[in-house]
């Protein structure tokens, strides 16, 4: 290692710049004296309050000299311009500095939309239609009626205290099949608002499709409130 030093020193020896000693540097323009050797508290108390009034002597003497140039300073005269009125054609000839790129139209929420209230999930009964998944979760969901309603008991991923046997409508050569409430869903729309992140079916259509095509459920989830613009 040391040999390394003194070979890095040797390369840059002639790049150094040259270290050359100065005379002691002196302070005289201190606002603040330096502070005296004190032996006792007394002394060290009485050092301390006359060197905070002349601190606070030496700052109202300096505020007083702002002041009185501000107040020289707002007794200068004033020059005035005689402003005549502009003509109502002049602010026609002015061309607008804003450019409107787009308007939008504000358009009201439709009247079908309910109005807000507690959402309430009735208990579906026999003979009632609902909608029920065809094939998986994530396949659209089709009529179906409800055939028989069994009492369950509650698990930590379904809630549900009764199961229902239903039976598909519309499809030939259907049987039926026992799902719990997780897997349906009410064939009526609701009387009031969905909230966010509320389970829903609803209909799903490409932007392609023409007005009017006939579209399918998906399960989806309320993810905004209704608004203008969507």
């Amino acid at each position: 290692q040391n040999t390394l030093d003194q070979f890095r020193k040797q390369i840059y020896k002639d790049y150094e710049n040259p270290i050359e000693e100065i005379g002691e540097l002196h302070f005289t323009d201190c606002e603040i004296p330096p502070m005296p050797i004190l032996k006792s508290k007394l002394q060290n108390q009485i050092y301390n309050r006359n060197l905070m009034n002349k601190m606070r002597k030496s700052q109202e003497e300096k505020d007083a000299a702002n002041s009185s140039r501000q107040n020289s300073s707002a007794t200068k005269t004033i020059a005035t311009k005689k402003v005549g009125q502009v003509s109502q054609s002049s602010y026609e000839n002015v061309t607008q500095d804003v450019i409107a790129l787009h308007s939008e139209q504000r358009c009201d929420p439709p009247r079908s939309l309910p109005p807000p209230g507690p959402l309430i999930r009735s208990k579906l009964r026999v003979g009632d239609l609902a909608y029920t998944m065809k094939v998986s979760y994530f396949s659209i969901w089709v009529l179906c009626r409800v055939l028989e309603v069994i009492p369950r008991v509650a698990t930590e991923n379904d809630s549900s205290t009764e199961t229902y046997r239903v039976r598909l409508e519309n499809v030939k050569k259907t049987q039926a099949r026992v799902v719990t409430g997780k897997y349906l869903a009410y064939h009526n729309p609701s009387r009031v608002q969905l909230k966010v992140g509320t389970r829903v079916i609803a209909i799903f259509r490409e932007e392609e499709e023409l007005p009017g095509t006939k579209s399918n459920y998906y399960v989806g989830v309320i993810a905004e409130p209704p608004k203008s613009t969507n």
